[in-house]
């Protein structure tokens, strides 16, 4: 890949776990590229290059985490422009989290304090009159690993094995009355104290320094120490006024704790709105039952948006159907997973595959993935998310065909499967967010009726962004089956209808679902050729 990248962007990588880790020690990024010394390396460097071709065009397009990580600097990475467009804006908030959110993960804590210890700055002034300012650094970075480690064992104590999910909000309740928390402030002090002794020593060290290279590297380190040290001050101590804090624990059971807004619009209007002549955010899942209300507050422009709603260049009404059980179990039933598998199997069988199956939990998915091994049996391939392996590599095996995938999350949105590469999504249930996801639980909070105002348009987007995966030209056709039939026994399901393409809609007992939707896309097909 090195040799034939022109660009050097990760996203042309499927980097795997031990892959990302190694990515970290050789990327580059905003605040630790030394413009100068990439100056002096034969062809430049990527980062540089690309930042200069920006500078020099009349056009830039970058993705949201870079639009968003340039807002959070005050336009520090790319070039000023006098007007902004944002496509797929459902997402800004989202990413907005990870840009003005703050983390302390075991992990990258230890990672940057080595960079900081093992600098070339450092190890060069070791070598000259100023080794005792370098060997100060490194004995503060030394009691710094030390007391990363007592903050990350007391975090471990507070989210015990018990907690949903590994997962922990830390609420002001927990932090004034549960006895597992006073570890974690006592390590927090200590470490808040050793990091401000390694922003000292790099300063101190900084100013000793006359070469560029290594000053720009020293305050690059006292910049990296003083952003833990603030994620300790959020986080465990004195966080801000809608913050949200928690902690959960990482995929190699390290715990980590995070520090996130209730609200991101200020941020978002400030970063995004204000410094352009015009803002345009636009996306196929931004109105619910028709109004903007929702996003407009969650992007913090309720006062200046002027909202435009543009039909789609689809008929859903001849392309599409929407078939949804009248009877059956609910999805928090014992028998679902087994008529989800019994409805899910008989369609993968009649489409020769060609389905795609959505959820909204990795536990619900796997109960149903083991009951399709039947599918195998007929030749049909069932690909599970997180078990047949990354997310390309299923997408590359569904569309060589006899296929049914079954995802989560990432799948509801950006996987594009046109023409007769899919005739059938599947969603489980309707998504509404885990109500004890500490972010989703801190921000439903803001809001009078959380359920109404927040968590019912949050799953009427969601579901539309499902239901979106279906049709992608004029010329696709197909059938979204919803087994969850609360969409029609609850009041609230007339929002989530209304959120909706206008496609044909039918309620059938659980046994006919499967010939229904195999006849209409066979009478469809009958009429393409026709």
């Amino acid at each position: 890949w090195r040799l034939e990248t022109t660009s050097g962007d990760r996203a042309e990588l499927n980097l795997l776990g031990p892959e990302s880790e190694l990515w970290s020690r050789v990327s580059a990024d905003d605040e630790t590229c030394d413009a100068r010394r990439c100056a002096r390396v034969a062809g430049g460097c990527y980062l540089q290059r690309a930042r200069e071709a920006a500078a020099k065009s009349g056009l830039v397009v970058t993705n949201h985490a870079l639009l968003l990580q340039d807002a959070r600097r005050r336009g520090a990475l790319l070039p000023p422009a006098e007007h902004l467009v944002v496509d797929e804006a459902h997402r800004l908030e989202e990413v907005a989290t990870d840009a003005f959110g703050l983390s302390l993960e075991d992990r990258v804590v230890r990672r940057s304090l080595e960079r900081v210890a093992h600098a070339p700055a450092v190890t060069a002034a070791l070598r000259d009159d100023r080794a005792e300012l370098a060997e100060a650094l490194r004995r503060e970075v030394a009691s710094a690993h030390e007391r990363a480690g007592e903050v990350f064992a007391a975090l471990n104590g507070v989210l015990m094995p018990g907690d949903i999910d590994d997962r922990l909000r830390v609420t002001p309740g927990l932090r004034a009355s549960d006895e597992r928390w006073l570890p974690v402030e006592l390590a927090g002090e200590r470490l808040g104290d050793a990091l401000d002794g390694v922003v000292l020593a790099a300063d101190r060290l900084a100013r000793r320094t006359t070469d560029e290279d290594e000053q720009t590297e020293l305050t690059s380190a006292a910049a990296e120490a003083a952003a833990m040290r603030r994620a300790v001050t959020r986080g465990i101590h004195t966080p801000r006024s809608g913050d949200i804090v928690w902690i959960d624990r990482r995929s190699e059971g390290e715990p980590a704790l995070h520090v996130a807004p209730s609200h991101l619009g200020e941020e978002i209007r400030r970063g995004l709105v204000e410094p352009h002549r015009s803002a345009v955010f636009t996306s196929a899942t931004l109105a619910v039952a028709g109004s903007f209300a929702f996003a407009e507050d969650r992007l913090g422009i309720a006062d200046l948006a002027d909202a435009k709603a543009f039909g789609s260049p689809f008929d859903y009404s001849t392309q599409a159907i929407l078939v949804v059980p009248t009877d059956g179990a609910l999805p928090s039933d014992l028998d679902f997973a087994d008529e989800a598998a019994e409805t899910i199997s008989e369609i993968g069988r009649s489409l020769e595959g060609r389905t795609l199956v959505l959820f909204t939990a990795h536990g619900a998915m796997r109960e149903v993935a083991s009951r399709l091994a039947p599918l195998e049996s007929s030749g049909i391939a069932v690909l599970t998310q997180g078990i047949d392996g990354s997310r390309r590599a299923l997408l590359e095996r569904f569309m060589a065909g006899q296929a049914v995938l079954l995802g989560t999350q990432s799948f509801w949105e950006g996987i594009d499967l046109p023409g007769d590469l899919l005739r059938c999504v599947v969603i489980a249930r309707l998504p509404f967010a885990v109500p004890d996801d500490p972010l989703i639980q801190g921000r439903a909070e803001r809001y009078d009726d959380p359920f109404r105002d927040f968590h019912l348009p949050q799953a009427a987007l969601r579901l539309r962004q499902g239901f979106g995966r279906l049709i992608r030209s004029k010329t696709d056709y197909g059938a979204v089956v919803l087994l969850d039939r609360r969409i029609v026994t609850k009041d609230y399901g007339q929002v989530l209808f209304a959120s909706l393409p206008d496609a044909e809609t039918r309620d059938l007992p659980l046994e006919r679902i499967g010939g229904a939707v195999v006849d209409w896309c066979a009478s469809r097909a009958t009429r393409v050729l026709t």
